[in-house]
């Protein structure tokens, strides 16, 4: 791996953003919002913080989440920028970008292209005591950064999240989902996101304890975990589960901030989380079961393993049905056959993923 200080010289760029939707094509607003409070912008203030960005094949994306990223009210100690494998297109916009954030952008090198081993060489590199996540193709309001910092300031707070608003190529909001929870482990075993685009009864709060988080828009005091899980499978699902896991484990918290949006243009061409029933089935759906089912291993004990691992192999859920949910999947998408093998596939990853996160298994001291 290496790592580069940017030495080039680029235009100015004119970033920041203040509202809830930007054309994906557009330039950012001049302008960002004040700081929220007083006691916000000095708790912002304790904490170096590094924000890390794992780009791979999208120069354009990149560009208009580094525009953001420059009309911060409140500066990233340090940007690193992931590039992978032979991407130099990445590595060369990236370096263009060092003159608006007065030397401290950092390119790392990562001969593997995927988001964790990325991500785990952008830590390696890493200085400040909080690090930040978010996606390349998501633009941050002007206040984010400070959002994320000033929740440090207490000191049981391990990692932090916010949604990520997800928006058609034309700009337009994807359409607002009606939940009941947002970012939990339930007791048997089962994962509720709804990170993105969620909205629960309890709308008027602002700030919610969670169990998991999503990496589009995400934080971690940098002692409250020691890195990503890299025996996952690629394409690495669930690896922000995981590294919740560990911060709730070391006895610190997890919160969901309601207020501190990204805007989010998913790029992506990956069939992973396009939601259809097509696509390389290993990758998208053994995958996602094994990463499921080891990271349940890895941080469960006692009687809970016998009762979550039932789950995952008779139940489920109807995108990763088990035997039990196979008959709604069918009726759901069609095609028997198809979800007959999707059904196969999912309980061999489930196996697979209780087998090795066993051999990983942590447990609190």
């Amino acid at each position: 791996m290496s790592a580069e200080r940017t030495r080039q010289t680029v235009r100015p760029t004119n970033g920041g953003n203040e509202g809830l939707r930007i054309a994906p094509n557009s330039r950012i607003p001049d302008g960002a919002p004040p700081a929220n409070s007083v006691q916000g912008l000095v708790e912002s203030t304790m904490h170096s913080c590094s924000v890390l960005i794992a780009s791979y094949k999208r120069p354009q994306q990149l560009s208009r989440c580094l525009e953001g990223l420059a009309r911060q009210t409140r500066r990233a100690d340090e940007l690193v920028v992931i590039w992978q494998s032979e991407d130099e297109a990445t590595r060369d916009l990236a370096l263009s970008f060092g003159p608006a954030f007065h030397e401290s952008l950092r390119t790392v090198h990562c001969q593997q292209a995927g988001i964790v081993p990325a991500l785990n060489s952008g830590l390696r590199h890493a200085i400040g005591e909080i690090v930040v996540l978010i996606d390349d193709d998501a633009i941050a309001p002007g206040d984010w950064l400070e959002k994320h910092l000033r929740h440090y300031g207490d000191p049981t707070i391990g990692a932090v999240g916010g949604p990520a608003l997800n928006h058609f190529g034309d700009g337009q909001r994807f359409p607002v989902r009606q939940v009941r929870q947002i970012g939990k482990l339930l007791w048997h075993g089962k994962m509720v996101g709804y990170l993105n685009d969620g909205l629960p009864a309890q709308s008027c709060r602002t700030l919610l304890a969670v169990d998991v988080l999503a990496g589009n828009n995400m934080s971690l005091r940098r002692r409250a975990f020691s890195r990503f899980d890299d025996n996952l499978k690629d394409y690495w699902q669930y690896f922000e589960v995981e590294a919740c896991q560990q911060v709730k484990l070391r006895g610190f918290g997890v919160v969901f901030d309601f207020s501190n949006p990204v805007f989010h243009y998913p790029a992506s061409t990956n069939k992973v989380y396009d939601g259809s029933r097509d696509g390389d089935i290993n990758q998208k759906f053994y995958a996602a079961a094994y990463n499921h089912a080891y990271t349940l291993s890895k941080y469960t004990n006692g009687l809970l393993r016998v009762i979550r691992f039932l789950y995952l192999i008779t139940t489920s859920s109807v995108p990763y049905p088990g035997p039990i949910k196979y008959l709604i999947a069918v009726f759901r998408y069609g095609n028997p056959s198809r979800e007959f093998h999707i059904m196969l596939s999912v309980l061999r990853g489930h196996y697979m993923g209780w087998r090795d996160g066993k051999s990983a298994q942590v447990k609190k001291t």
